[in-house]
């Protein structure tokens, strides 16, 4: 049991008994980097001190009930306390490592911080230009700040226990420093990997953390030292070190003088470099200068940023590659997807996209760990500038503008991709595609109507069937693409929809009718949402379901059959059409609707049955027609407008029969592969069945046939990558292979958030923030906000009068509903966690984007 380790031990340790923040100065030392000396005073230091507090009557009543006048009880006590023998000799010990003539800095390494997931960073006690013989009491003082207001404070809040709090302290000659800062070896304001960022202030790094005094700021590239930009603040205060001990505040003459030489500049980059080789990952380090000389006083792993996956990197200098998440434009998917459904989402967008994004090398998808990217910089050479923001513009206009933001000749590929010409024949063959339908729009309408219903009810009916456990694998997801293809080709009807739409805009331009010529698409009959969302509220307003009591009482009643026959006949024919239909409905993995009838209460419940959009949309709808109407017969084009109101109004709706055809095949493929699951489990080669989503469909196949294959080797392989980036919770849509994230820049202040204007409208409403669609319900009244959204969202925004979201465009789901349920919505809002707050007070602007905040709701 150590009391004391200096920081030039070289024995091992446990950072449980010293702290993180102690832990990396003994590495970093080891390092021969410049280090100030010192030592650790560890956990098992202060045990007599423990041994003291723990028979306190303050602290056991501190564990039952905490509060902060127990806290300030135990500390005033604490600040009493004497060292024992031990304590003394072991700091005497300590004290021969470093040169006492010096003042001395007392910190602490909390041991919290290593063994949560909250951080404390700034919460405990520090004290700089100490002499020795004032240790004892300066420690004292360290660590009794275990009871600091702010810290009791923020454990209550976290709902933390006191019975974990330890602490060790780390006793350390004091620099005297003539300039302080901090520096990133990555830039944390845009993730790249190739900026670092330096904040730099004269004396001590107290007046930055005070918030007297901004630092200068300076970005470099990383591996040139160029200086990219640079500004120097008004720093008016500087902290010194007080000979005689202490600091002291110093009013600065030339307060913008620069505080960083070239020289400077150099050596902190140089650090920076050999930190981060070190611990291979980005770091953020403390440093200072004293007498010219630099002098690390602290380094940290950076972990919250966001990591590139090996095959998108490019290494520095080398040309860049751009690349766009096309599972989150295009389906708002936030999260990788499970092992094998990430196999089978790649040749279905592959197929059903008319091979326009062709995978493999030379092609313009690239397929990684759950996560499927769009090749920028290859489509930029294989098919224009001009093509590819055309492209992405359907996806979204504001990671169109973004894209506009930088230059992309610095991204375009220097070789032309091999698969470009499958690219442009696919662009061909969707052309060739529309082409007859467009005619056919015109001449036969209810005909290439009823053709559509046709289609869908086909592959419907194929996929209401369980899938053939005889044929092989890939040959099932082969067959099944076929299939559905035959959907996709008819889904040219929604071009000829947009293309009748678009002459509508034109027809009424010069008419403040937007509001109205959205409200033609509300209430589509061919809209399988709109079916399922009018289910869902018509199985919420029974008087069946109203009388239900409880989650439990509705999920006897699912499992057994035995609701009354009337609700039960629509109950089974909902799960029958629309039972595949789930939270993140696209992953295999995901427990569907009909498995998990407690999930689907919630949904209904959530449901407001007397003020809902469904009651609302098709008098918007009728309204809005009739408006319309007058208008167009009163400037002589009624016929134009009854022509392809109809023509939009019949065959937009089919924009959502692809999806919900695809998660019946997601439904009974995942049902295929739990059946051959089970057979491994019973064989004891999977724990759970659900392990199987964690294997490539080639592996599963494989095991079929390899009865000694090893499956956990397998899938602890397969989730390496995964792992990586499972801190990751905000995927960034636009990045490039230095790591360095695009965003559009738009002007806002700190109340008008400026994003893309989707649905219009104007309304203002308390903001109700969303991670997931069960989270918390949603009033009437309310305004939906939240990061992107799918098909499970639909009792949510049903309840809504408004939606703010971070991604997408106006063709992703959470546009298509807003504008169905005449919804003020608006998009391309960077950053919406931290811009807006539950409960804000906050006006929505549909028709020019912009979101306001009127009122901050206290937190």
């Amino acid at each position: 049991m150590s009391f004391i380790i200096h920081f030039s031990n070289k024995n091992d340790f446990d950072i449980h008994n010293i702290g993180n923040k102690a832990k990396t100065l003994i590495e970093t030392s080891h390092l021969s980097l410049p280090v100030p000396q010192g030592f650790v005073l560890t956990t098992h230091f202060f045990e007599p001190w423990w041994d003291k507090i723990k028979i306190l009557d303050e602290w056991h009543k501190l564990l039952e009930h905490p509060s902060i006048e127990l806290a300030t009880n135990i500390k005033a006590k604490i600040l009493t306390f004497h060292f024992s023998g031990i304590q003394k000799n072991s700091l005497e010990i300590g004290l021969k490592s470093v040169d006492v003539s010096r003042l001395l800095s007392v910190r602490s390494s909390a041991i919290d911080e290593d063994l949560s997931h909250f951080s404390y960073a700034g919460l405990y006690a520090t004290y700089l230009g100490i002499s020795c013989d004032a240790l004892e009491t300066y420690i004292a003082k360290v660590f009794s700040s275990m009871f600091d207001e702010r810290v009791v404070d923020y454990k209550i809040n976290k709902n933390l226990s006191f019975e974990d709090s330890r602490i060790a302290i780390i006793i350390q000659e004091q620099i005297h420093s003539d300039v302080s800062g901090v520096t990133f070896s990555i830039n944390p304001n845009n993730n790249c990997f190739d900026e670092l960022v330096i904040n730099a202030n004269f004396g001590l790094g107290e007046t930055i953390v005070s918030g007297q005094v901004t630092p200068d700021t300076y970005i470099l590239e990383k591996h040139t030292g160029q200086i990219l930009s640079y500004t120097l603040s008004d720093k008016t205060i500087a902290s010194y070190i007080s000979k005689e001990g202490g600091t002291v505040n110093t009013n600065l003459i030339n307060s913008r003088a620069d505080t960083l030489s070239h020289d400077h500049l150099k050596e902190i980059v140089s650090l920076a470099i050999q930190l981060e080789k070190h611990y291979g990952k980005p770091v953020d380090l403390e440093w200072a200068f004293e007498n010219e000389s630099l002098y690390l006083l602290q380094v940290r792993p950076i972990t919250t940023y966001i990591p590139l996956f090996p095959e998108l990197v490019t290494q520095p200098g080398q040309r860049k590659k751009l690349y766009l998440d096309h599972n989150m434009v295009s389906q708002g998917l936030t999260q990788p997807l499970s092992v094998s459904t990430a196999d089978i989402w790649a040749e279905i967008v592959e197929k059903l996209e008319f091979d326009i994004f062709p995978k493999g090398d030379g092609g313009f998808m690239i397929n990684l760990h759950g996560r499927q990217y769009i090749d920028v910089s290859n489509m930029l050479k294989g098919m224009g500038k001009k093509y590819t923001l055309s492209v992405i513009k359907e996806y979204s206009e504001s990671v169109m503008t973004a894209l506009k933001s930088v230059d992309l000749n610095d991204y375009k590929s220097e070789v032309k991709p091999k698969l470009a010409k499958r690219s442009k024949l696919g662009v061909l063959r969707t052309a060739l595609t529309v082409l007859p339908l467009l005619v056919k729009s015109r001449t036969n309408l209810d005909g290439l109507v009823k053709e559509c219903y046709q289609i869908e009810n086909e592959v419907y009916d194929y996929f209401k069937k369980p899938l053939d456990e005889g044929q092989a694998l890939d040959m099932q997801i082969k067959t099944a693409i076929d299939v559905l293809y035959k959907s996709v080709i008819h889904q040219g009807v929604l071009i000829v929809g947009m293309l009748s739409l678009m002459k509508l805009e034109k027809l009424f331009s010069s008419s403040q009718l937007k509001s109205e010529i959205s409200s033609l698409g509300m209430d589509l009959e061919a809209n399988r949402t709109k079916k399922m969302s009018k289910m869902m509220f018509d199985l919420a307003s029974s008087n069946t379901f109203l009388a239900i009591k409880s989650k439990e009482d509705f999920v006897n009643h699912a499992l057994e059959g035995s609701f009354p026959q009337v609700f039960q006949t629509e109950y089974d024919k909902y799960m029958t059409l629309y039972g595949n239909r789930c939270y993140k409905e696209l992953d295999l993995a995901s427990e569907r609707m009909s498995e998990q009838p407690g999930n689907f209460y919630d949904q209904l419940i959530s449901i407001n049955i007397t003020d809902n959009q469904n009651i609302h949309i098709n008098k918007k709808q009728e309204t809005a027609y009739k408006r319309l109407l007058e208008v167009a017969t009163q400037h002589k084009f009624e016929k134009a407008f009854i022509k392809h109101a109809h023509i939009y109004q019949s065959l937009f709706g089919f924009r959502e029969s692809p999806k919900f055809l695809l998660t019946h095949f997601i439904g009974q493929f995942r049902l295929l592969l739990l059946g051959i699951s089970d057979d491994f489990v019973h064989n004891k080669r999977l724990d759970n069945r659900s392990q199987i989503f964690d294997l490539h469909i080639h592996q599963i196949m494989q095991a079929q046939s390899h009865a000694d294959l090893n499956l956990r080797v397998l899938i602890e392989e397969n989730l390496k990558p995964y792992k990586k980036v499972a801190h990751v919770r905000y995927w960034p849509v636009l990045i490039d292979s230095r790591g360095k994230i695009i965003r559009e820049v738009r002007s806002s202040t700190s109340s008008d958030l400026v994003g893309e204007a989707i649905s219009p409208g104007l309304v203002t409403g308390r903001a109700r923030v969303l991670h997931s669609p069960h989270e918390k319900k949603v009033e009437p009244g309310d305004i939906l906000v939240t990061r992107s959204s799918e098909p499970s969202w639909i009792p949510v925004f049903s309840n809504a009068s408004g939606v703010v979201l971070e991604v997408g465009g106006s063709l992703q789901h959470g546009a298509i509903i807003a504008r169905e349920y005449g919804l003020p919505c608006v998009i391309g809002i960077h950053d919406i966690y931290t811009r807006i707050h539950d409960g804000d007070l906050i006006k929505v602007d549909g028709n020019s984007g912009i979101v306001r905040i009127l009122n901050r709701k206290d937190h």
